[in-house]
């Protein structure tokens, strides 16, 4: 194997093959999904490594309401690419893309009236969230997590056991 290249600001060496630490995410852990799955405080979360964002966001002011949008895609055309529409749920502004209008066309489907950010919580709230459960190897009896919970028949092994028994 070869030297190391990187060793990360935390002293982390990260050998080739290996992905990158924490800190070379694009996002700040409190703008990323990765905090709807796993939340974290914000001090916990820069103890972890992660980045932290507490810039507040710049709003331009808008020139259209979502509520004031037609009801159906064909009262619509391309002059509402130039307008900045207020969100209903959040007041948070948006615009519509050319290829999103496209789209939209397309499949006859009326302009949304929420931001983008509303309309993906609005999809994260209709899934079920994984849930982790303290559970005991079945073969050598230490604690563990697992998605697998206590009423479940499976057979449930600590990494290592699993290894040992199948690799």
């Amino acid at each position: 194997m070869k030297k190391n290249p990187y060793i990360d600001k935390n002293g982390q060496a990260w050998p080739y093959g290996e992905f990158f630490g924490d800190g070379f995410c694009k996002f700040a852990y409190n703008n990323s999904n990765a905090n709807r799955f796993f939340p974290k405080a914000r001090q916990e979360a820069l103890d972890l490594g992660y980045t932290w964002n507490d810039e507040a966001e710049h709003q331009p002011d808008a020139t259209i309401s979502g509520s004031e949008l037609p009801e159906t895609i064909e009262e619509v055309d391309e002059s509402i690419l130039k307008e900045i529409i207020s969100c209903t749920t959040c007041e948070r502004k948006y615009k519509i893309a050319s290829l999103e209008f496209d789209l939209l066309r397309k499949m006859n489907i009326p302009l949304p009236a929420q931001c983008l950010k509303c309309r993906e919580n609005s999809r994260f709230n209709k899934i079920n969230m994984p849930g982790l459960y303290d559970r005991v190897c079945m073969k050598c009896g230490i604690n563990i997590r697992t998605p697998f919970s206590p009423d479940r028949t499976e057979t449930i092994y600590c990494e290592k056991c699993y290894q040992g028994k199948f690799l």
